[in-house]
């Protein structure tokens, strides 16, 4: 089922997004605040939808291909790239007060080679032929997870049990040996760090380049 809002004034992906760098079909991409590595960036739906369990079978065809055209520039460019959507927020727990949630579709490309998979240890998956088998999978949990990247095909996690904030990004932080880039909101207090975000950004503006994604249907 199709869940959304056109905008949620809380929402930080529904407020005027600086480092928006392309918008087509109801999908825009925008540079990481605080990249986990150059060229990091997010993939998210223009409206308000809170996953991509969320959208429908339309948005969820064009999702496919702006995600392997990106992924195909990010190969061809870094060598590889990692991918996950945190899905659903509802098992993610709050590690202090005040701590920000985002209820957002998003999807992270992140350049560079890991195996995500086996790192997350989220217990059984599911491969995925596309993204819109996540809208018929997300319908029958409440929390859920999707990773791919490499040759690794596209799988979903159902997640019945509470997470970390930032979980995913923690896995990869730390095993990237960068444990200090886990928590986003800690990296944007930090100038030093924060210095990565303007030269991702440049990265990002040159992924999406000329970036056009065919019909699909």
């Amino acid at each position: 089922m199709t869940v959304s809002v056109l905008a949620d004034p809380e929402c930080v992906f529904c407020r005027s997004n600086p480092r928006k760098v392309w918008e087509s079909r109801g999908l825009a991409v925008c540079s990481d605040p605080a990249p986990l590595s150059p060229g990091h960036l997010l993939v998210y739906t223009t409206e308000h939808h809170p996953s991509a369990a969320d959208i429908g079978v339309e948005s969820a065809a064009t999702l496919d291909l702006l995600v392997e055209a990106l992924s195909t520039r990010i190969r061809s460019a870094f060598g590889d790239v990692v991918l996950f959507e945190h899905g659903r927020t509802g098992h993610c727990l709050r590690s202090r007060p005040g701590e920000r949630m985002c209820h957002h579709m998003h999807v992270h490309l992140i350049p560079g080679a890991l195996d995500l998979r086996t790192l997350a240890a989220l217990g059984q998956s599911v491969v995925l032929s596309s993204w819109t088998d996540v809208i018929d999978l997300g319908s029958q949990t409440d929390g859920y997870a999707v990773v791919g990247g490499g040759s690794a095909p596209l799988v979903f996690y159902p997640v019945s049990h509470s997470l970390p904030p930032h979980y995913l990004r923690t896995v990869i932080a730390e095993a990237r040996s960068t444990p200090e880039l886990a928590d986003w909101e800690t990296v944007l207090s930090n100038s030093d760090a924060a210095e990565a975000a303007p030269r991702s950004h440049e990265i990002v503006l040159e992924l999406v380049d000329g970036l056009t994604i065919a019909t699909s249907c």
